[in-house]
């Protein structure tokens, strides 16, 4: 994965791998239509009513993650320890997909993973202010879902992962700009044609909307940049226009 990744491109997260290390960055995204209230049903944070939001630059969510052999989960921001009900049931959903995907291709993942004594050790940071209305959970969970997958996948399928993921965002905001259905999204994703290699069974960009999503609804618009929506009741947002499709 590139180091240099974090530039001017509109692609979030932008991701990086240090041996067994991996870092993510994400950006706010903030509402321009926000979702009123959350769906009732088991699924956490699906939203009532569609939003519309816009990913902010030059302010970031920047998280490292690697994985332990004490299957233990944990995860620090500004060097405090965050833990509770909200942080463990993201972790359970994180391991749950994670192990439906390894159950299927095991050699594409990371040897620590495929038994119980797997866990994530996390350290987040924020370029801004926490918690000072500038949606850090939104940035913040969207880059730890970046770095726990990006610990996940065997070393050697990194980097073509990550270029899968912004070629896949910005194959997704063509097909928006034509008013592409959600469903039409994952088929896209989800059709072999599109990449019948390795890279082609690992976790897509949609996959990372829907796994930030449960920590924060706003997370899984935050997995992109420039403008994003969020259907009603849907398990995940998408991309609909790049940022410089509204200079101004």
């Amino acid at each position: 994965m590139n180091p240099n990744s974090g530039g001017s491109g509109d692609t979030d997260p932008k991701t990086i791998t240090e041996n067994s290390h991996t870092f993510c960055s994400a950006r706010p995204s903030l509402a321009l239509i926000k979702y009123w209230g959350k769906a009732d049903g088991p699924n956490p944070n699906l939203p009532a009513t569609t939003s519309l939001a816009v990913t902010l630059n030059s302010i970031e969510s920047q998280t490292y993650a690697h994985i332990n052999t004490r299957g233990h989960n944990s995860l620090t921001i500004g060097g405090e320890v965050h833990e509770g009900p909200g942080i463990d049931r993201y972790f359970t959903n994180l391991h749950r997909v994670l192990s439906e995907y390894i159950n299927r291709k095991p050699g594409l993942f990371v040897e620590e993973l495929k038994s119980d004594s797997g866990g994530f050790t996390c350290s987040s940071t924020n370029t801004f202010p926490t918690a000072a209305g500038l949606a850090s959970s939104a940035s913040g969970f969207a880059a730890l879902t970046g770095a726990c997958i990006g610990a996940a996948i065997h070393p050697r399928l990194r980097q073509g992962w990550i270029e899968s993921i912004h070629a896949q965002e910005q194959q997704l905001g063509q097909f928006a700009l034509n008013e592409m259905t959600l469903e039409q999204a994952a088929n896209l994703l989800g059709n072999p044609d599109y990449d019948p290699q390795e890279i082609g069974l690992l976790p897509d960009c949609l996959v990372l909307s829907s796994l930030s999503r449960v920590g924060s609804g706003s997370a899984s618009r935050s997995v992109f940049g420039g403008f994003t929506l969020f259907p009603a009741q849907s398990p995940i947002a998408f991309p609909i226009a790049p940022a410089h499709h509204w200079p101004e």
